[in-house]
């Protein structure tokens, strides 16, 4: 039976066709821009969608559910996007508007909404890597730190307001960094991808021989960018405050330090990388612990580019942190929490939104 599964993001927008009786396979896709106002917005999915289901040489009437998953804190009993960071969405009743719109082109099954974390992680639990695991945890290590907890019968938690498992903003320290949450020491602004970098820069600031700024040198190009950068890298020890701020802005807004810096100059035995790197690594270990503390799910799933990082600088040091730190250390192994990786790549956010209205009727 084909569903439709939309990611939707704050630039574009995806659609696939699920097909549940080919294991979840992707029979027919398309993908557009998305901007302008909330309903220029729906009116692109809609389109989208069409394309979509031509691809597979299906029609709409054909179609089975519809989910969509969107950024934001989604309400999805009401079916309601009740904010968006980078989406115009406020108390946006998205559920409601695509059953009006789809209902015109001969749709007449569910349409579910959730937030694209929480689908993500419905898709690792339902086909992916946690496929037949009692309960499960999905985390994304990226720009921000996503998560989702499935229970033993299939379920998100997602709380009565919509707004639960927002890992990434559990506290790590009191009064710590800031998150762009608006708090101050969420795990997000320590175990993201974004602390990763920030960590990166901190120490490349201070240590002009380290190697990470050769790794990052390979990300700046010919022209204003390279003298540019060339000067932050000899004009550090002597800069001012302001002009400090102004370097770090450079060099993160730029994209000229990512996330795979302090790994490649840890590989060269750069010393400053393997200390930033040993670092950030523990952040990620306490978060872990303490999700698994709360938790207790039988799969701990790790997700985002980061986790294609080889397991002997990433998972297995944390995987070993995590064992020493956990509540249930002394139990056995079977019942103790995995951590593995996430199974799909960014097809996940598709399969995942397919889950959202499967067996539901008409709402």
């Amino acid at each position: 039976m084909p569903h439709i599964g939309v990611d939707l993001g704050g630039t574009g927008v995806q659609v696939g066709i699920v097909d549940e009786n080919q294991d979840d396979k992707i029979i027919g896709k398309s993908d557009s821009v998305v901007g302008g106002t909330a309903e220029d917005i729906m009116d692109t999915i809609v389109s989208t969608t069409e394309e979509a289901v031509k691809s597979a040489g299906l029609k709409l009437f054909d179609i089975k559910s519809i989910g969509v998953g969107t950024p934001g804190a989604v309400d999805p009993e009401a079916r309601v996007v009740v904010s968006a960071f980078n989406l115009p969405f406020h108390d946006f009743a998205m559920g409601k508007i695509l059953d009006g719109k789809f209902s015109l082109k001969r749709f007449e099954g569910a349409i579910g909404i959730g937030n694209d974390a929480n689908v993500v992680g419905l898709a690792e639990h339902k086909s992916g890597a946690a496929k037949g695991a009692h309960s499960s945890v999905f985390v994304t290590l990226g720009t921000g730190y996503g998560g989702a907890y499935i229970d033993k019968f299939g379920n998100l938690l997602t709380g009565f307001n919509g707004a639960a498992a927002e890992l990434g903003h559990l506290g790590m320290i009191k009064d710590g960094k800031q998150c762009t949450c608006g708090k101050k020491g969420c795990i997000e602004a320590y175990a993201s991808v974004t602390g990763l970098i920030d960590f990166s820069i901190e120490v490349m600031l201070g240590n002009p021989d380290s190697k990470m700024w050769d790794e990052a040198s390979k990300n700046v190009e010919n022209g204003p960018d390279r003298t540019n950068f060339e000067f932050v890298r000899h004009n550090i020890y002597t800069a001012d405050k302001e002009k400090l701020a102004t370097y770090i802005t450079f060099l993160k807004g730029r994209k000229i330090v990512n996330g795979r810096t302090a790994f490649d100059a840890m590989r060269q035995n750069d010393l400053y990388a393997k200390g930033v790197v040993e670092n950030w690594r523990s952040y990620v270990a306490e978060s872990f612990t303490t999700i698994i503390n709360t938790f207790q799910p039988e799969i701990l799933v790790v997700g985002g580019g980061i986790v294609k990082e080889p397991d002997e600088y990433l998972l297995t040091p944390i995987i070993e942190q995590v064992d020493q730190n956990q509540f249930t250390r002394e139990f056995p192994s079977e019942k103790k929490a995995r951590i593995v990786k996430a199974k799909f790549g960014p097809e996940a956010g598709i399969i995942g939104a397919s889950y959202l209205a499967r067996g539901k009727r008409t709402i």
